[in-house]
């Protein structure tokens, strides 16, 4: 077992128990969604190191070119070297991710080769997984399907504040087959508003892709998202949800029941 304490930026004043195996699930089922989604990209690419997975999609963005680093590194300064080395000769923008209690040293050593921490997201647990609650009458959700592809690519573009066109590009008519994956747009007389994605692998139902569209916030309905989510996921047998909270969508989680025993740190080049 594993007992972290305040490490989400002083946001939890109490030590939060996790097993290991379940963070460890937790960053399998990250880097198996990404892998998924970034086979759809323009230009995917992919280079597995076993504990360094190098993952590329030809888009200029930061984070759909992630570096997962899922193991223990014997040289630190040396797997950065080699993550700058592989995205400097696809000239394109990157990100690293790991968390402390897998990768030690590599913050240092990202630092030391003139990259900046760009967010440290927490990595958020909900286990046992609960009944979920009805969510508000108003809100009709469904599962994405064709058809409606082009409403939940709005909602990402509108909530994660985007190009509409980087939102279609990674929301592919392919994404709807990608086994374990299911997306699901939420709507209020007729019009989208809400959208999420639920990954069931690596014994964990990974949540995804929540956003709301602004003038729709502080509704519930990225709660009422989320525990959809974990809805469509109870058929497979977990018991676990995770996810990768913003700071403002922290708290709500937290209401729900998720707690925060670790974060990921997240480098990418300055500027």
């Amino acid at each position: 077992m594993e007992t972290l304490a305040d490490v989400t930026g002083g946001r939890h004043n109490r030590a939060v128990t996790v097993a290991d195996g379940t963070l460890m699930s937790a960053d399998r089922n990250m880097v198996e969604v990404w892998r998924a989604m970034l086979a759809l990209a323009p230009a995917p690419g992919e280079v597995d190191d076993g504990n360094v997975v190098l993952l590329s999609s030809g888009l200029p963005v930061p984070l759909f070119n992630p570096a997962f680093i899922t193991g223990p590194i014997a040289d630190p300064t040396a797997t950065v070297e080699r993550i700058v080395e592989h995205y400097a000769v696809l000239e394109s923008p990157f990100v690293a991710l790991f968390r402390d209690e897998v990768a030690c040293g590599l913050a240092e050593a990202c630092s030391a080769a003139g990259l900046r921490e760009h967010w440290r997201p927490p990595l958020m647990v909900l286990e046992p997984v609960p009944q979920a609650p009805a969510h508000p009458p108003e809100l009709r959700i469904d599962r994405v399907s064709a058809d409606t592809l082009d409403d939940y690519a709005h909602v990402l573009s509108q909530g994660f504040g985007i190009p509409h066109e980087l939102a279609e590009a990674m929301s592919p008519p392919a994404l709807l087959d990608i086994e374990g994956f299911t997306a699901l747009l939420g709507s209020v007389d007729g019009h989208a508003v809400g959208s999420v994605a639920v990954f069931v692998a690596a014994g964990v139902a990974g949540i995804y892709n929540v956003a709301t569209i602004p003038g729709h916030r502080g509704k519930g309905i990225g709660a009422a998202m989320t525990w959809a989510a974990v809805a469509a996921s109870a058929g497979a047998g977990v018991e676990c949800a995770i996810l990768q909270s913003s700071e403002q969508g922290a708290p709500v989680y937290e209401r729900m029941g998720f707690t925060a025993p670790t974060s990921y740190r997240q480098f990418q080049p300055a500027g």
